[in-house]
C-alpha cells in the first residue's frame, strides 16, 4: 500500500526539509544540547521535551523562517521581559515590583513569532517550571504582551501548523480549497475519513513521492508537496 496516514511531526520535517534550498539537498539541522541548555539557565526554565528534541533536530533549518518565525534560542524571552523592555507602555506593570506582575497578567515563555509580529506564541511559564511533560501552547491575541489563549493542545500539533504554512509559503505545494478539495482528494485516491479531521494531518504517497497536508478549522486547505509540476487546473 502506497499511502500511509498518521504522519508524524518527524516525517513531515524531514520530507519538508528537502526543499528548503535549490538544489533539495538540505538536512536536518538542530541546535547542539549544550546551546539549548545555556538558553534554559538564562531563561530559568527546562524546555518540555518535545519541544526539545524538535530544536535538536530542525532547530536550525530555514524551514523554520520560511512563514512564521522561530525565536532563536538566544532570542527567546519571557513575556515579562519583554514588558519590561518597553515598561512605559504598561503604566500599570511600571507602578508594581516585578514579583507583583502576576497579578497582572501571566508569564509566558515566547518561541515563535507570527511572520509580520503580530501574535507571539509560547508555553506558559508555570507550566513549564512545573514540569508538565507537553504543555498547551498559548498566542497572544491583542498585539502585546498581556492578552493570551489557547491556541494548540501540545507542542506537535503547534509545530505541524508552522511546517504546514511554511509549505503553503515555499510554493512547491498545492493549494486547494472549497468544494474542489473533494473531486481533488477523490481523484487522488486519499481517504477522507482518515485525513480530515480536525487540525492538521498528513499522509505520504511512498510510492509518488508525495505528501499531502490536510488543515481544518472554519475551513479546509489541503497542500500537494512534490517536485512533480502540476497544473492548477487538472
Amino acid at each position: 500500500m502506497s499511502k500511509k496516514y498518521d504522519i508524524s511531526l518527524q516525517e513531515i520535517a524531514d520530507f519538508l526539509c528537502q526543499y528548503e534550498s535549490e538544489d533539495f539537498s538540505e538536512q536536518p539541522k538542530g541546535f547542539s544540547l549544550s546551546q539549548i541548555q545555556k538558553a534554559e539557565k538564562r531563561i530559568g526554565i527546562t524546555f518540555p521535551e518535545a519541544y526539545k528534541s524538535y530544536l535538536l533536530s530542525y532547530g536550525q533549518n530555514s524551514i523554520n523562517n520560511i512563514f512564521h518565525h522561530i525565536n532563536a534560542l538566544e532570542e527567546i524571552l519571557c513575556s515579562y521581559d519583554c514588558i519590561e523592555e518597553v515598561i512605559e507602555e504598561y503604566p500599570s506593570f511600571e507602578q508594581l515590583p516585578k514579583e507583583q506582575w502576576h497579578t497582572l497578567a501571566e508569564n509566558y515563555v515566547l518561541i515563535w513569532c507570527e511572520n509580520q509580529g503580530v501574535w507571539n506564541a509560547g508555553y506558559l511559564k508555570k507550566d513549564v517550571a512545573e514540569g508538565i511533560l507537553d504543555p498547551p501552547v498559548y498566542i497572544s491575541t491583542n498585539d502585546d504582551f498581556i492578552t493570551f489563549e489557547k491556541g494548540w493542545e501540545n507542542t506537535d500539533a503547534f509545530l505541524k501548523e508552522m511546517l504546514f504554512f511554511a509549505a503553503w509559503e515555499k510554493g512547491f505545494a498545492e493549494y486547494r480549497e472549497n468544494d474542489s478539495i473533494w473531486e481533488y482528494m477523490e481523484k487522488e485516491g486519499l481517504d477522507k475519513q482518515k485525513l480530515c479531521q480536525k487540525g492538521i494531518h498528513g499522509c505520504m504517497d511512498t510510492e509518488k513521492d508525495r505528501l499531502y497536508l490536510f488543515l481544518q478549522y472554519d475551513f479546509e486547505t489541503i497542500l500537494l508537496v512534490s517536485d512533480e509540476e502540476y497544473d492548477d487546473e487538472e
